[in-house]
């Protein structure tokens, strides 16, 4: 390759992220002699206000940035560069604020846009919705490389995390040890239990990280606090083992995260839940360049084996160290990375880049006052009650629906959704609002109040909502007064819908909710 391809990475650029600690300097060392630039990807005004950002909430960067102003930024930054390749990372970054419509206009002009994942077994249903806007996406494990690559017009590189190594030579990293075994992270899962279950067995143990660890009293002396990224590797380097669970906060499912590596690039040995991808993927030897634990009582027990044990714990290290320096160091990862970049550049420019866009498969139905701007990617009904809805219901020759009941950001892309994933629209789906937190939904990108129907769901809604309205009918002679919307199920719009009646009585308000309910 010539490397004469103009490359920017808007990533996580915060000193204290283990980005920095790991895969920047690799990044670095594998651009030499490219054309590139690096920015934050949360660089909307300064690099000072991004590292604040990193540490708040989806709800706290949306307070302090419209989410159209925040994508006007950053195309604006990314247009400045003009480069071939953009590489966004990760997915809990820029699914904050990026618009689809953000994506698609770096498409339309040639440029190849990467969005790296991660954590993808625990958001799995998110990141697919994610997929497609991308020309490539990067995943960590290769169970779901595959299963994105499934995906109709997504191209998957697969990316084993892993580690840079800043030293080469395994014995030089060799010292007196101050610990037994250190553990980094937050006290969720089953963490408690198993640095518990060290400390009664009389490890040596110590946890960075978190300050909640000091609210478990037993484990509270363990406490070394929180590291900055300057001494981090000083710290592992003071430990014989370093414990790396992989547990989901549940506790039960698992997950990849870097605790392994920062291990094994520091020359220790990691004591690791029993993770088949490590053996099938990786290629690592259980007992040679690996040790797993399968419960609380099994790492108690392989701990002390390895303690007592230095050369035998030793050798495990140094196999994973060579191991992984000789087939994953994130130099060569990156730089083969880059090259299928460049490649799949060349490609498009012999064709159309641009995002795939799929025919019109939603009518909007409206009865609200205000005007909606009709735009490409959707029919438009408008209706002026409920009986004239039901009248024409069948006019409406879309597969899905959306029906209308306040203003909404309206994504185009959601035809590749509909078209892309049917099965995750069966029935009715409430796309996430700008109030919702990051993880209570996997449709980060629609700043949105609406929700989605399939055809026939919404036709027995409406059967429904008429039946009730026969009813009410029958009360017309006490005064009764029908506010505009009936149905007061939260699970299927936004705001809970309200119905007012106004009786002469309290028994027979009583009776007739009693009707409605029925």
């Amino acid at each position: 390759m010539n490397k004469n391809k103009k490359i920017l990475l808007a990533i996580d650029t915060c000193p204290d992220n283990p980005w920095m600690r790991d895969r920047v300097p690799a990044i670095l060392k594998s651009l030499r002699g490219y054309n590139y630039k690096i920015i934050d990807i949360f660089e909307f005004e300064s690099k000072e206000e991004a590292h604040k950002l990193h540490r708040m909430s989806q709800r706290l960067i949306r307070q302090k940035h419209e989410i159209l102003d925040i994508n006007k930024k950053f195309l604006k930054r990314i247009n400045h560069f003009n480069p071939d390749i953009v590489v966004m990372g990760t997915i809990d970054n820029y699914s904050r604020f990026i618009l689809p419509e953000t994506i698609h206009e770096m498409r339309k002009n040639g440029k190849l846009v990467v969005g790296i994942f991660g954590d993808d077994e625990i958001h799995p249903r998110k990141h697919k919705i994610y997929a497609p806007l991308f020309n490539v996406v990067v995943s960590y494990v290769k169970k779901y490389s595959d299963y994105y690559n499934n995906i109709n017009n997504v191209d998957a590189f697969y990316m084993p995390n892993s580690c840079y190594f800043h030293e080469q030579d395994f014995e030089k990293l060799q010292n007196k040890n101050d610990y037994d075994v250190v553990l980094f992270g937050a006290p969720f899962g089953i963490r408690p239990v198993l640095v518990k279950s060290l400390i009664r067995a009389g490890v040596n143990i110590r946890v960075f990280g978190s300050g909640k660890w000091f609210n478990y009293k037993e484990i509270r002396n363990y406490y070394g606090g929180f590291v900055d990224s300057q001494d981090f590797d000083k710290v592992i380097r003071k430990s014989k083992i370093v414990l790396a669970p992989l547990e989901c906060p549940d506790g039960i499912n698992l997950h990849m995260n870097t605790k392994i590596w920062e291990a094994v690039r520091n020359g220790r040995m990691p004591i690791v839940t029993k993770y088949d991808p490590l053996v099938f993927d990786y290629g690592f030897r259980e007992g040679e360049e690996i040790v797993f634990y399968k419960n609380p009582e099994d790492l108690v027990k392989k701990t002390i084996h390895y303690l007592d044990r230095d050369q035998e714990r030793l050798q495990v290290a140094r196999k994973i160290f060579h191991t992984t320096k000789d087939k994953f160091d994130y130099v060569k990862i990156y730089s083969s990375f880059f090259k299928k970049l460049e490649k799949m550049h060349d490609d498009l420019q012999k064709k159309n880049g641009c995002m795939v866009e799929y025919d019109n498969l939603i009518t909007i139905i409206d009865n609200t006052n205000s005007n909606f701007v009709n735009q490409e990617g959707f029919s438009y009904f408008k209706y002026r009650d409920i009986k004239e809805l039901i009248c024409n219901f069948n006019q409406i020759s879309t597969p899905y629906i959306i029906f209308r009941t306040k203003n909404f950001y309206y994504s185009p892309y959601l035809n590749n959704l509909l078209y892309e994933f049917p099965e995750e629209f069966k029935g009715s789906m409430r796309i996430l609002k700008s109030s919702d937190s990051y993880s209570s939904n996997f449709l980060g990108f629609c700043d949105t109040n609406l929700i989605v129907w399939s055809k026939k769901e919404f036709s027995n809604f409406l059967e429904n909502k008429f039946q009730k309205i026969k009813i009410i009918n029958n009360f017309t002679k006490t005064n009764i007064i029908l506010a505009e919307d009936l149905c007061d199920d939260s699970q299927k719009f936004s705001t809970p819908h309200r119905c007012l009646f106004l009786a002469k009585s309290q028994n027979l308000f009583k009776d007739l909710i009693r009707k409605i309910s029925s």
